[in-house]
């Protein structure tokens, strides 16, 4: 399972990291601790498919890989 987070392209880096943050220590804990996973998403094609890839245990890096076919 992942948790990810979203808009970090319409906030700050300092903010994002922030409320990231706070979502992991404040909200996520118990998910996290089970083993739950914590993903930013940068509304980028190339970051979804990272996040998938990951999800379904695949290499991550795309130059090499490309997406699912």
């Amino acid at each position: 399972m992942m948790l990810v987070t979203t808009m970090w392209d319409e906030a700050n880096e300092e903010t994002g990291i922030r409320w990231r943050n706070t979502l992991q220590k404040e909200f996520w804990r118990d998910k996290i601790n089970s083993g739950y996973g914590s993903r930013r998403f940068d509304n980028t094609q190339e970051s979804a498919w990272r996040i998938l890839a990951e999800l379904e245990g695949t290499p991550s890096n795309l130059e090499e890989t490309g997406p699912p076919r």
